[in-house]
C-alpha cells in the first residue's frame, strides 16, 4: 500500500521556497557582483553546488550564454524551474558523491547552504 502524501508537506515547501527567496534578495547583489569580478563571461563551464531556488544558477546561465554551460548540484532540486535552457543541468545528489568531470569547470560557487553544509 502506497504512503499517503504528508498533510503539511505543500506548507513546509512554500515556507522553504519563501527563506531561499529572502536570502536570494539579501545575497545576490553581492554574489553577481564577486562572480563577474572573477572574469565570467559567455562560453564559461560553471558548477554551482547548492543552487537552493536557482536565482544565481539562472543568472549565471545568462551571463555564459548558450556557448557555455551550467551544472548545478543539490541533496534537492525541486525548487528548480523544470525548464532549463540546454546548457544548464541539474543533478539531485550530494556533490561529495555526485560523478563531475574532472577539471572540466571555470568556476565553481558553493551556495549559503552548501558552505555551512560542507563544514
Amino acid at each position: 500500500m502506497a504512503q499517503p502524501e504528508y498533510v503539511f508537506h505543500r506548507v513546509e515547501d512554500q515556507r522553504e521556497l519563501e527563506r531561499l527567496r529572502a536570502i536570494e534578495q539579501v545575497f545576490d547583489p553581492s554574489s553577481r557582483r564577486r562572480l563577474l569580478a572573477t572574469g565570467l563571461r559567455g562560453g564559461w563551464s560553471c558548477l554551482e553546488v547548492g543552487p537552493g531556488a536557482g536565482s544565481i544558477l539562472n543568472w549565471m546561465s545568462s551571463v555564459v550564454g548558450p556557448t557555455g554551460r551550467v551544472v548545478a548540484v543539490d541533496s534537492s532540486t525541486k525548487f528548480l524551474t523544470a525548464a532549463q535552457p540546454e546548457h544548464v543541468e541539474a543533478r539531485q545528489g550530494d556533490v561529495r558523491s555526485t560523478p563531475l568531470p574532472a577539471s572540466s569547470f571555470d568556476l565553481v560557487r558553493l551556495g549559503i547552504q552548501s558552505e555551512r553544509s560542507l563544514k
